[in-house]
């Protein structure tokens, strides 16, 4: 056979080869990441049809697109990195990633990086290196004989791929969006239907299109709960509310003792004067949905990891700031305020103060970790709750010294061996760190102060006495016992995040201070 010829098939042999093989690595990470809610077996093997062929065309394009040998190992490890980063953050978060959690948890992702080794695969990353390895043996071969022969037709090739892979886009952006283009509704289908290349290229259509999370969103999901409360609590009358979001709060660490210690004295000394119950969590993925439901009323909109937006929607909705219209409304959070574009989006919501990690370092708070611990945040809000007397105030927390990995925790009573490493272990005494912050709040706070806490989700750590899918929610007021206290529901159900905006709503209302809502 004439070299020429010969060199020929190998290069077409090879390309074909290093094709299917940038195409199935791409495939295999896409069906170890997502998460399918869709049970329709002939519907599923569609989805998963249209995304491999997106992946081998698109796998197509690069390798007839990229010359030079140099490139195309750049994008091998490229494709590495990726492939490990998308498995790893599918291991911690349980959902697949997207272009708004990279764009919003960048600070976060920073902040974590020192204990990512951990959720690091063994097996996934010999096998990613071995793939590595692979393709890396596959584009030498191929370069030796691209340098012998003339590769035909190239241009050509590029375009027959880029139009193949755009057509295939084009298809899957109206299986998404056909028959419903409400926002929930296209975001389940996204994840139904997730391609990292064919989802982030309609992320971007659809952002530009109908700038999503849109207000229909919101509001579609808004459906009015206070008439389906029924609260009767002998509050006394209050000048000052405060909400407070506790990170990964188990109900079952309430009155539990872990090695002869209790986990949580204060909250069980506490629980003898307030009113406590267990919310229900169906499933919980990140903190972002809890201050989301709290704060609109609005139930969480379901597959998708972020509930904010850079998209500033809230300022249509009647957030608790904008319904607590005599309230001077304050929010804080240790973490950065671009996290879930947390920032922007309570601005909109109405908050006239809101601190984050950017507010707080410049007036001498200290970053730890992730950010200021939460005996820190609890002191600077209390000093600026007694330095407005005169106002009426709603002020709204968010603590962050219990978020796994637990490594801000400053104290060890709980297990004080230095040396214990055990994930659970570091929960607890986290959250016994906390428990301890409230105790120091409780006591600085003005008498007939009102504290609504409640978990934003809980820790899923595997210790004894855990429970399942239940945070508590505690309402107690300083120097007022109201354990006998009620809160039914008129309908049939376990009270959900969303019901705890309703409920502070209703505890405003009722109190005989006058203090009106919108």
């Amino acid at each position: 056979m004439p070299r020429p010829l010969t060199n020929f098939i190998h290069v077409n042999g090879y390309t074909i080869i290093l094709t299917l093989w940038f195409g199935a690595e791409a495939f295999v990470i896409q069906e170890l990441t997502i998460s399918s809610p869709h049970n329709n077996i002939i519907n599923s093997l569609g989805i998963k049809s249209l995304r491999a062929l997106i992946d081998f065309s698109f796998a197509y394009f690069l390798i007839a697109t990229l010359q030079r040998k140099y490139q195309m190992l750049l994008y091998n490890l490229f494709e590495f990195i990726l492939s490990l980063t998308f498995l790893t953050y599918y291991r911690y978060f349980k959902v697949p990633i997207s272009l708004d959690v990279i764009a919003t948890q960048f600070h976060e992702f920073m902040a974590i990086a020192n204990i990512a080794i951990p959720l690091i695969s063994p097996t996934a990353t010999s096998m990613l290196l071995l793939s590595l390895i692979i393709k890396t043996i596959i584009i030498n071969k191929l370069q030796t004989y691209s340098c012998k022969t003339r590769y035909l037709y190239r241009s050509f090739h590029i375009l027959l791929a880029l139009i193949f892979w755009q057509l295939l886009v084009a298809i899957s952006y109206n299986a998404v969006t056909c028959n419903s283009y409400h926002p929930s509704y296209i975001r389940q289908r996204l994840l139904e239907a997730y391609g990292y290349l064919n989802t982030f290229t309609i992320e971007i259509i659809y952002n530009c299109k109908y700038k999503w999370p849109t207000f229909a969103l919101a509001k579609k999901l808004y459906d009015n709960r206070k008439n389906n409360l029924i609260l009767n609590l002998p509050l006394k009358p209050f000048r000052n509310i405060i909400v407070v979001q506790v990170e990964s709060l188990d109900h079952s660490v309430l009155d539990l003792k872990l090695n002869d210690k209790e986990v949580t004295p204060f909250l069980n000394f506490l629980k003898k004067s307030a009113m406590v119950k267990k919310v229900f969590h169906k499933s919980i993925y990140c903190s972002a949905n809890a201050d989301y439901s709290v704060l609109t009323g609005a139930k969480y909109p379901g597959l998708c990891p972020y509930a904010f937006s850079k998209n500033s929607y809230f300022s249509s909705l009647e957030t608790l700031p904008k319904k607590l219209i005599k309230f001077k409304s304050t929010s804080y959070h240790g973490c950065h305020g671009d996290f879930y574009s947390r920032k922007i989006s309570y601005s909109s919501m109405g908050f006239r103060e809101i601190y984050f990690l950017e507010d707080l370092e410049p007036l001498g708070l200290k970053k730890k970790i992730m950010g200021v611990r939460d005996g820190d945040l609890f002191n600077f809000a209390v000093n600026r709750l007694n330095d407005n007397k005169n106002d009426k105030n709603f002020i709204f927390i968010i603590t962050l010294t219990s978020h796994c990995h637990f490594h801000m925790t400053p104290t060890k009573n709980i297990y004080p061996d230095g040396t214990d490493e055990v994930l659970w272990k570091k929960y607890i005494n986290s959250i016994n760190y906390v428990d301890q912050c409230f105790l120091d709040l409780y006591n600085k706070i003005p008498e007939d102060t009102v504290i609504v806490l409640y978990g934003d989700h809980i820790s899923h750590m595997d210790y004894e006495g855990a429970g399942k899918l239940e945070v508590p929610l505690m309402i107690f007021q300083k120097g007022n016992d109201i354990h006998d206290g009620t809160i039914s529901k008129t309908t049939h159900g376990d009270l959900k995040l969303h019901d705890i905006h309703w409920l502070i709503c209703s505890i405003v209302e009722k109190s005989s201070t006058s203090i009106s809502i919108k």
